[in-house]
This record gives structure tokens, sequence and C-alpha cells, in this order.
């Protein structure tokens, strides 16, 4: 057949839909949210909205199903908001003026998380985790069939595939650990793994308020200097013990960041838990006081907000 000038029987499998997945797309909703809900100017226009960009991405990904994870406005968010950090947990965004539709968007999937299940698509949603943790908890739970889509870079931590939706490509890592490059033409650290975890653990993550490390030899640390600390860094251990004793250094609450920083594995996980087996001596004594010091501040923050 000839359309266009064109032979199609020259084309081969170029025209052949793709083999059939068993991948489970795990996708940090919050950007399909954003762009529904600020492109139209009613609900359910921007409900049709939300699952067509959905299964826009179920089709790029070749996935078998989606699960689509979301953050309810009155989230626990694993108590991050309570430790005493030097700024206060996403406390920048009290004043931020959201968009009209974005929350009875939310609430309408949060309402009906099985509404399009006949696509493969399910809404997953928390009352006590964010939806990054819920990500990372199914991550590890799918393995490899398991591939996560988020614009979010705090899912660079992830151990499992992930997606990238600007390039269309999919990177995988052999061990949890993973890699960490600098990209100088955005000034921004990139990679993959827990390794990006502690580069966050220098820079902090502005989406979040997060500070990290607030000085290092007098100044800050910033991208180019969090991935020259780290770049030899070849284990979590030598990593974990590095980081600490910078924060050590200018006696700054290193595992309050950590805390904000850290994406759960299960639901009783915390960066104490990571961390602490890797940490040896005087770094993990400290490390040990201030997981008490954290629970007791945490504690007396709840009773003065009952």
């Amino acid at each position: 057949m000839i359309i266009g000038g064109v032979d199609l029987n020259t084309l081969g499998g170029q025209l052949e839909a793709p083999p059939s997945s068993d991948t489970v797309l795990l996708l940090d909703a919050d950007q399909m949210i954003y762009k529904a809900a600020s492109t139209v100017k009613r609900l359910d226009t921007a409900i049709r909205r939300f699952y067509q960009l959905v299964l826009e991405e179920k089709f790029y990904t070749n996935s078998k199903e989606v699960r689509a994870y979301i953050t309810p406005s009155d989230n626990f968010k694993c108590g991050r908001y309570l430790l005493p950090t030097v700024k206060p947990y996403q406390g920048q965004r009290a004043t931020r003026e959201e968009i009209p539709l974005k929350a009875p968007l939310k609430a309408h999937l949060i309402a009906n998380p099985h509404e399009y299940a006949a696509q493969g698509i399910e809404i997953i949603f928390d009352y006590q985790a964010e939806a990054d943790d819920r990500i990372i908890e199914d991550s590890i739970a799918f393995g490899e069939r398991g591939l996560v889509s988020s614009f979010d870079k705090d899912m660079n931590l992830c151990r499992g595939p992930k997606w990238n939706p600007e390039l269309g490509t999919v990177d995988t890592i052999s061990d949890a650990y993973g890699w960490i490059d600098y990209d100088k033409s955005r000034g921004k650290v990139v990679g993959h793994g827990l390794k990006f975890w502690y580069a966050q653990m220098l820079m902090g993550d502005s989406a979040d308020f997060v500070a990290g490390l607030t000085r290092y030899k007098g100044r800050n640390i910033g991208p180019a200097g969090a991935y020259e600390f780290l770049k030899d860094c070849t284990t979590e251990k030598e990593a974990a013990s590095k980081v600490v004793a910078a924060y050590a250094e200018i006696n700054q609450n290193f595992l309050a960041e950590a805390e904000c920083l850290w994406l759960r594995r299960s639901s009783d996980d915390s960066a104490f838990r990571y961390i602490y087996p890797l940490l040896e001596g005087d770094l993990q004594k400290w490390c040990e006081s201030l997981h008490a010091y954290n629970e007791e501040y945490k504690a007396w923050q709840l009773s003065t907000q009952q």
C-alpha cells in the first residue's frame, strides 16, 4: 500500500503495536492535577483532562496499569512539619495562591479512586504518608515491574526503574546507591538512587523548604559543591559518614533535615532506621541522641496543637 508516496510495506515493524507489557506505572499525579486544573474552567472538564493526561503517560510508557498517587490536603505527611528543622517543612506553601479548580479536582479523585478502573487506572492516596512515600514503597514492592514517573526530583532516589518524561527514556540502576552527575548547563545535580538523596542532604530542597547543610567551609555548598563532595564516595556507608560528619562540624541537627528528605520504604520506616546502621562510633551515638530529641520535640509540638 502506498500513501503519500510512501510504500507502507517498506516500513516493516514501525507500524506494529508494541509488545504486551506487565509494567505498572507508579505515577506522581501532582503534575497532571496542576495541568488539568490550570487549563480549563469547569470541574467536569478538568476531570476528563486529568485522565487524558494519565492515559497519555500510560501509552508512552507502554504500561499495563497505572497507580496515580496524590497527597490529600489534610495529610499528616509523616509528621515532617513537626521536626526541629532549620526551615518549617513546606512552610512557603502556606501563603501560596492555589489554582481554583485544584482542590475540587483532587477531592473528586479521592472520592472516586476507581472511576477509570476499566482503563487500568487507580487513584492511590494516604492520610499519613505523602504520595512520594507511597510511590517509593510500591516501587520496592513491584520491583522491576514498577516504573516510577515524576517531574519531582525527590523521586530520583527510587531504587527501581525510573521514567524520564522529558526524554522518554527509562533509567535503571544495578544497586540502590546508584549515581550522580553535575549538569553544568543547568547548574543542577542529576542522578538516580540513594546517592542523589545524600546530595540533597547537602543541597537541601527548595520545593519542600528543606535547608539541608547550612554551611560547609564557611559558605553554602550548592549543587556543584555537593557533587564534588560526593563524587568519590562509592558506597552508602562512605557517603553517610562523610555527610553526617559535615553536619557535626557545625553542630547542625542532621537527622531533622534527613527525615524531611527521606522517602520511606515501608510504613514504619524512617531516615533514622536507614542511616543509623551505616554510622559508627561517635557519629552513631550522636544520631541516636538526635533521634530521641526529635521524637520528644515532635511529641511536644503535637501537644501544643491539641
